[in-house]
């Protein structure tokens, strides 16, 4: 019986130090191992063959590791061998590197289990992946989305040092470069309505987590309200649809956000057209165009949401879990689909929320995005620049652009929407 601590940390260390493996696990182990690799070569060489017959299969082409003799040898005349030696150290870790990549890219193997494995993950385990949380009943977060709203506020010096150091071309407090916009414009006579859409988890905090059933308001970044504060004291104009997109859900059952998607259903299309309209007529603006009629046609479409997308699932499964809404369509006077206008009074810049219903290739159906509903309630053309990724930063650039190009989207505008 082991009776001082020194005997019992003696025993400890002998038990941990030593582990015991027999010699038929010993042969099972090691001929597991060589079975997973033979075959994992074995199958990345046969799938590049069928891709290419003619071609050396990349998982056995040794040739891209090297670094460019030419590059070595410049850096030799002038520099000598040592630094030369040492950037073709740095090459070669850099060509293994996307070696490595490019073959986790082209995986057969990883194309074969990554379905399975994000389907059992995410619908049996409840577990989340790099980019998607499961939430309640189905509904799926987007991962950014769910960490923006929980996470630290976005003024805060230290998010705000780290947005700079990621990207110096981005002004990294949002309030400056609203202001910035605001004064360029209003020196052009044009006006600005500020439009911050909520996201997805701000207006269903329950459908991610249980214990948000009980939340008596939308859950926002900890800078939300500091952010609406200080811009609306520099004189900006803004229409927060967040605490009317609270109110509605919790007064009507309809879904103002896809079940699989990061971005709204049709419905909170027409509440924040609905919202956005009766801001700017309440405007009293001074429109030199004459109204336009619109007419409307009911659509239908069936599609896969971006969240959905990015677990990958098995196709028997996605297709299980796509979405079908019901779209209205807004039709010009020749009834053709609703197309922007450059010479409207009104532009909108906008990001994914005003494309989606808009913009073909996301699958949701075209000419009933924000853009085509807002035009529809106001009786007015808009003009309109949408961006996907980074869309709130990229419009202003493609403004600029263009006017150093020799085309001005802002000539004739009486109201911009961003």
């Amino acid at each position: 019986m082991l009776t001082t601590p020194e005997e019992r940390e003696r025993q400890a260390r002998n038990e941990v130090g030593q582990t015991v493996v027999t010699d038929p696990v010993s042969r099972l182990l090691t001929a597991g191992a060589l079975v997973f690799l033979v075959g994992t070569l074995g199958w990345h060489t046969i799938a590049d063959l069928r891709a290419d017959p003619g071609r050396w299969p990349s998982v056995l082409d040794p040739r891209t590791l090297p670094p460019v003799w030419d590059e070595i040898s410049s850096v030799a005349a002038v520099d000598g061998w040592i630094d030369a030696l040492a950037l073709a150290n740095e090459r070669v870790g850099v060509n293994i590197a996307d070696y490595e990549t490019s073959l986790e890219e082209r995986s057969p193997l990883i194309d074969a289990l990554v379905p399975m494995v994000n389907l059992v993950v995410t619908s049996w385990l409840g577990g989340s992946t790099e980019s998607v949380y499961p939430g309640r009943g189905g509904w799926l977060f987007y991962r950014p989305d769910v960490e923006y709203v929980t996470g630290p506020g976005f003024l805060e010096p230290e998010r705000l040092a780290a947005r700079l150091l990621a990207d110096s071309d981005v002004e990294p407090d949002p309030r400056a470069a609203l202001i910035e916009l605001r004064d360029a414009l209003q020196a052009r006579g044009i006006a600005l309505v500020v439009v911050p859409v909520p996201l997805k988890p701000t207006i269903y905090p329950d459908r991610y987590v249980r214990r948000a059933e009980n939340a008596v308001e939308p859950m926002r970044n900890t800078s939300q309200a500091a952010w609406l504060d200080a811009v609306r004291a520099e004189g900006i104009d803004i229409v927060d649809l967040t605490a009317d997109f609270w109110q509605a859900r919790q007064i009507d059952d309809v879904p103002l956000y896809l079940r699989s998607d990061t971005h709204w259903t049709p419905a909170g299309v027409d509440l924040a057209s609905d919202l956005l309209a009766d801001h700017i007529e309440s405007l009293d603006l001074d429109w030199a165009g004459a109204p336009r009629t619109y007419s409307t046609a009911t659509r239908q479409a069936r599609n896969q949401g971006d969240t959905l997308a990015l677990l990958n699932l098995p196709q028997a499964q996605a297709d299980r879990a796509a979405e079908r809404v019901t779209l209205t369509q807004v039709l010009d006077p020749e009834g053709q689909g609703w197309q922007p206008d450059p010479t409207a009074e009104i532009l909108l810049l906008g990001d994914s929320f005003a494309n989606i219903y808009s913009l073909e290739a996301l699958g949701w159906g075209t000419a009933a995005g924000l853009t085509e509903q807002l035009s529809l309630r106001l009786g007015r053309p808009l003009d309109a620049l949408r961006q996907n990724d980074a869309g709130s930063y990229a419009t202003r650039q493609l403004l600029a652009a263009q006017r150093q190009q020799g085309r001005d989207r802002l000539a004739g505008k009486r109201l911009v929407i961003y």
